[in-house]
């Protein structure tokens, strides 16, 4: 009889220090989603600010300033690592050292295949960071490599929400390039950590309540996907002349526009949002009130870029891929006047080529209505110059989706959330009956 209070005793004590260390594991869930929202909310705030930066460091230190920076904040984590894990925490498997400066080096050269545009590598440290705090928070719920998978789509769901506010932001667009930058950026760190790191308490076996979140964040990703592709330039008008208040909306570039990419053998290939067929069949019917429009712009005051803005968010498409081949033929053929270098002389006059033919075969009606001039060059020492490019250029439109339609899209999403639920479902009794 003397033991039972004793036992008791025992029995109570650890249910305590279980339910306290219950408490404590819910407290520190809940600071780190806070930081979650805190990064998250950082990277947001930077976006109205983030052009005039931009513009600022290209005009102080130069473009390369970018590159060389996430160059060096990418050594500089990688070699902290590797001091840990060689110095502090003595590990000898290989494996781990060999999969940390492989992502160092795809973080390096994502980096400079960003060339053009190096600011955009910046997403790599952002969403870097981004999925160390996801990573964080997730890992209080679930104890098993699926974390690693469900912090990725929760980054994706982060990145996708950085580009619909840049696309509400003046200035800014929105770019389903960016959308995969933001998620591979994640995708990488988190790979990094689940084989290079390998933390000792993701050991777990998966779990049900693993596989939920799982399929919930897979699901919340597949929805917005959806509602983004559903953004056409049509859907805009139609929602923003119900809603007033968000009619300035309708001055925003597209955020999806579907598209069709041609090949032609006289002018090689280019993206339209138009079948080929449709280009000449317009030009014919309509080249003369379509051409009228651009010269009333004309005689009102508007330059050749004015008229591109006023026209790129889809209320005349017709007329803005016209502007826009012959926006760039005007460009290409100053360029041809003022460059010297053979091999870059070449590669205008192969731009300039295609451009021309372009516009010459799909828009002529409308261009002779329209009252744009031009500084023609001599197009037969283009051509000569032309056929010494061997490269393919594709013009474009703007950012067309050309490989599916948007009922295409629709489709393959239904499919993938059908294939998610069913599939999350079946693995769960799985689970359930092991």
């Amino acid at each position: 009889m003397l033991f039972v209070p004793e036992e008791i005793f025992c029995i109570l004590k650890k249910r305590q220090e279980g339910i306290i260390k219950k408490i404590h594991a819910e407290t520190w869930s809940w600071i780190s989603w806070v930081w979650v929202m805190l990064c998250a909310g950082g990277i947001y705030a930077t976006i109205p600010l983030a052009r005039g930066f931009q513009q600022m460091v290209y005009e102080t230190f130069g473009k390369e300033y970018f590159t060389y920076s996430v160059f060096i904040i990418i050594a500089s984590g990688l070699i902290t690592l590797l001091y840990f894990f060689i110095f502090r925490l003595r590990i000898k498997r290989v494996s781990q050292y060999v999969v940390l400066i492989f992502c160092a080096g795809l973080y390096i050269y994502f980096t400079v295949q960003l060339g053009d545009h190096p600011e955009e590598a910046i997403h790599f440290l952002e969403y870097a960071l981004l999925s160390f705090f996801v990573f964080r928070a997730l890992r209080y719920r679930i104890t098993d490599w699926s974390i690693y998978i469900s912090a990725s789509f929760f980054v994706m769901f982060f990145g996708t929400v950085d580009e619909f506010l840049q696309w509400i932001t003046p200035s800014r667009v929105w770019d389903y390039r960016d959308v995969g930058i933001n998620f591979m950026a994640g995708a990488i760190f988190l790979f990094a950590v689940w084989k290079g790191i390998r933390p000792a308490e993701i050991s777990s076996p998966v779990r049900s309540y693993s596989v939920q979140i799982l399929v919930s964040i897979i699901t919340v990703n597949l929805i917005f996907l959806a509602i983004c592709l559903s953004n056409t330039p049509d859907k805009v008008r139609r929602y923003t002349t119900a809603f007033y208040f968000l009619s300035w909306l309708q001055h925003e570039e597209a955020m999806t526009d579907f598209g069709y990419n041609h090949f032609d053998p006289e002018t090689g290939h280019f993206n339209s949002r138009f079948r080929l067929e449709d280009l000449g069949n317009i030009d014919t019917a309509h080249g003369d009130s379509l051409g009228k429009l651009i010269a009333d712009d004309t005689a009102s005051g508007l330059s050749l870029d004015n008229m591109v803005s006023k026209y790129k968010t889809g209320s005349k498409p017709f007329l803005f891929e016209l502007l826009i081949h012959h926006q760039r033929r005007v460009k290409k053929a100053e360029e041809f006047h003022d460059s010297s270098g053979l091999q870059h002389k070449s590669e205008i006059a192969k731009k300039l080529l295609i451009e021309n033919l372009i516009v010459r075969k799909y828009f002529s009606k409308t261009f002779l209505h329209s009252g744009l001039e031009w500084n023609e060059p001599d197009m037969e020492k283009v051509k000569k110059a032309a056929s010494q490019w061997e490269e393919e250029y594709t013009s474009n439109t703007g950012r067309l989706i050309t490989l599916v339609d948007l009922n295409s899209a629709r489709v393959a999403i239904l499919t993938a959330l059908f294939i998610t639920w069913i599939g999350g479902e079946i693995w769960k009794r799985k689970l359930s009956a092991g």
